[in-house]
């Protein structure tokens, strides 16, 4: 099992920004490179997490976790599986 970690910025659709501690966990080969390309990809526009999360997962077909604090919450969301 490898297991990556990063600190995702984005923008909330209600227009503040968000900080995400992201995982991703994923029985195969997935360079970083990769990870940071579909992250800036999917964060050019304001998306809520439970999305980004989703999206994550299904484009690089991993388990993606996101943990973040949006108006006084902190929301941790995962998607897909290793």
């Amino acid at each position: 099992m490898n297991t990556h970690t990063t600190t995702i910025t984005g923008k909330c659709p209600h227009g503040c920004p968000d900080v995400y501690e992201a995982t991703f966990e994923t029985e195969r080969l997935i360079p970083v490179e990769v990870i940071q390309s579909a992250i800036t990809c999917y964060t050019l526009a304001p998306v809520y997490q439970e999305e980004l999360t989703r999206k994550l997962a299904d484009c690089l077909r991993c388990r993606v976790t996101l943990k973040g604090s949006h108006g006084g919450f902190i929301t941790t969301t995962t998607e897909g599986t290793p």
